[in-house]
């Protein structure tokens, strides 16, 4: 049995970087104090801060321990992403082809 949801197809996919960006911006931090706090580099947060580049597991966790954001909270956000974007891709072929 699907979901009722199942079927909704997003305008837009939301990327977690876009959540992020949000997040280090409510908190009044910079890029680069992030960057230096999830020990990752600068260029590697701006691709994901961009859409670039994915929020794997080991993110995840830098994320939770840093920010207190549940793991799993990025990890969703990182399927549901995958999700919708195939989701709209599936959509404008669709109306490309059927017309």
């Amino acid at each position: 049995m699907k979901k009722q949801n199942e079927n909704i197809v997003p305008f837009i996919a939301t990327h977690p970087g876009e959540v992020l960006s949000d997040e280090i911006e409510a908190r009044g931090l910079t890029e680069k104090e992030i960057a230096a706090q999830l020990r990752v580099t600068d260029a590697y947060l701006g691709l994901i801060l961009k859409g670039e580049a994915e929020v794997t597991e080991d993110f995840a966790f830098r994320l939770e321990k840093v920010l207190g954001i549940p793991m799993r909270f990025w990890l969703t956000m990182q399927q549901n992403y995958y999700e919708d974007t195939q989701k709209i891709e599936a959509k404008t072929y669709q109306l490309a082809y059927n017309s």
